[in-house]
């Protein structure tokens, strides 16, 4: 296996990864919880803001992985 190779199949991995980490929050979530997401509340949605914040955090985690997964494959294809 050569360098280009091994850069290619690691970026594909941090790809997966950084996929997972954005969008697990969203795929695993119940219709109850959704329920309670999309309702109208008095003042504000109490349930609203800690999931935008969860959110935030696995944004911070998925998209880093996701563009240097990215990066690696075109490193490993250009060499």
């Amino acid at each position: 296996m050569s360098v280009g190779e091994l850069l290619i199949l690691i970026g594909l991995g941090l790809d997966v990864v950084g996929i997972a980490a954005i969008s697990w929050r969203t795929l695993l979530v119940s219709k109850e919880r959704v329920a309670d997401l999309a309702g109208t509340y008095w003042d504000a949605n109490p349930h609203l803001g800690p999931w935008l914040l969860a959110g935030r955090t696995d944004m911070r985690i998925g998209f880093p992985a996701l563009l240097t997964g990215f990066a690696l494959q075109i490193v490993g294809q250009a060499m």
